[in-house]
């Protein structure tokens, strides 16, 4: 499905309900706060009211959605989803807000919450080969006005910047990443404890001395040295992992300019999502409409960065 096919599909925001409704209910349409089936519908209001005895709550399609007491029509709400989801480097709220021809306030709080919406469960554990490396985030040094010169750049680890650890399994092509306080040994164990399955694990990395102490939990370890090679002559390298970190680089440089730290756990949620979703044809939009359910993002609780701890992912 394109763009165009999306919009004909669903002309009005009335359609953009009716499907909500069935993807949200497919079997009927239950009350959101004591589950029940007892439903009145109130047409003329476009809400139900539960008949239960000891609820009366009365909700609509996107009561408890991302979509939770929002002004903006569910067919724009629809388009937005569609191109955060289909753009293989996202999209900025600015271009979203020109597209919709809504506030860039509107539509930062609205790719947020999109961005909550694409966030992925991680319920299960990695294994086989796993690529393991780390992106750190922020400006070249060179772009300092105290620091011009080419060859005093500053680069990943021994900097300020905020480091990121990222881990590809590489049977399935999926990633897993998030940002970290430091590339040391007790961090990178803590992380990897919750994304992979030690026993069931090669694990390839390069040769930062940190990564022996997860190494030795794995079933097998094996580095390569960047200095002299890319990959060693066994086939071990970090290059879908590297390619990984470009894209997300690619993003940043071509259309969010700058990411805070507080708000970077959501980025991350955002491309690890669209990243592991590169072969579902058809399927990913549907899926991030059903992920909508139970995770509204109020601009408070946005703004005051709750929700997503750095290494909480």
């Amino acid at each position: 499905m394109n763009l165009l096919e999306l919009l004909d599909s669903y002309p009005t925001s009335d359609a953009c309900r009716e499907h909500l409704e069935r993807v949200r209910w497919p079997d009927g349409v239950r009350c959101p706060r004591c589950n029940s089936d007892k439903i009145a519908r109130l047409r003329k209001r476009k809400q139900f009211s539960c008949k239960s005895k000891d609820c009366g709550y009365r909700f609509s399609v996107t009561t408890d959605t991302i979509m939770h007491a929002s002004k903006i029509s569910l067919r724009k709400w629809f388009a937005a989803i569609y191109l955060m989801s289909d753009a293989k480097k996202s999209v900025s709220s600015l271009q979203l807000a020109r597209e919709l021809r809504i506030s860039n306030e509107c539509a930062w709080h609205m790719c947020m919450r999109i961005r909550e919406a694409m966030r992925e469960a991680h319920t299960d554990l990695f294994r086989g080969v796993v690529q393991c490396d780390e992106y750190y985030h922020g400006g070249d040094s060179r772009n300092r006005k105290y620091d011009r010169h080419p060859y005093r750049q500053e680069r990943g680890r021994g900097t300020s910047k905020q480091p990121i650890l990222g881990a590809v399994e590489t049977s399935t092509g999926r990633i897993r990443t998030a940002p970290i306080s430091s590339a040391s040994s007790g961090v990178l164990l803590r992380t990897l404890k919750q994304w992979l399955k030690f026993s069931g694990v090669e694990l390839h990395t390069d040769q930062w001395r940190p990564y022996g102490r997860v190494g030795r939990l794995c079933k097998t370890h094996k580095t390569v040295n960047h200095s002299i090679e890319y990959v060693t002559a066994g086939g071990v390298h970090n290059n879908h992992v590297e390619s990984a970190w470009s894209l997300f680089n690619r993003s940043v440089i071509g259309s969010f300019h700058k990411i805070s730290v507080k708000h970077l756990p959501r980025y991350l949620g955002e491309f690890d999502s669209r990243f592991n979703a590169r072969q579902e044809n058809g399927t990913y939009f549907p899926r991030i409409l059903r992920q909508c359910v139970g995770r509204r993002l109020p601009m408070n609780e946005l703004v005051n960065g709750e929700g997503l701890g750095a290494e909480s992912r």
